[in-house]
């Protein structure tokens, strides 16, 4: 075989390494990402003593949490105790209100039914104007009778020449 042969055989085996040389190397590519993505066992453990570590100790802090759910605790009971006292009161408050509303619906009613009795009893004493008219002419007549005895009186004590 001569040179040229062996460069035609170099180019075509170069032709076909070239493709499977550069899927080789995605692939590589590929593991390597799928290495560095995934997180091992190791980093779990070291994860663990790093938080661990800056915790305070279980024993420190549960007798802490135990007074703060009984403190909790209290705190709820007396704040269900003074909704129970303010819902008291204010049913007091509100049995309180009605009877005072009704109290002054009676008094309201009773003034109500006083004015109309006195609005009845200036209807009954006002005279009609026909009424009026026959008072002062009875009144006239009893000033003219006066008027007229008392001239009788003198006439008959008097004597005339």
């Amino acid at each position: 075989m001569t040179r040229n042969e062996y460069g035609d055989i170099t180019s075509i085996l170069q032709a076909i390494i070239n493709p499977l040389t550069s899927k080789l190397q995605t692939l590589e590519d590929k593991v390597d990402k799928l290495n560095t993505d995934r997180v091992t066992r190791t980093d779990f453990e070291n994860l663990r003593k790093e938080i661990s570590g800056s915790y305070l100790p279980r024993d420190a802090y549960e007798p802490r949490h135990l007074a703060l759910v009984e403190r909790q605790a209290t705190l709820e009971g007396g704040i269900r105790e003074v909704r129970k006292d303010h819902v008291d009161d204010i049913k007091a408050v509100r049995e309180e209100v009605e009877q005072d509303i009704e109290h002054i619906h009676e008094r309201l009613e009773s003034g109500k039914q006083q004015l109309e009795d006195r609005i009845k009893q200036q209807a009954e004493a006002q005279l009609s104007h026909k009424d009026r008219n026959l008072m002062r002419i009875s009144q006239w007549t009893g000033v003219l009778a006066i008027v007229l005895s008392v001239l009788d009186w003198i006439l008959q004590h008097v004597k005339l020449q």
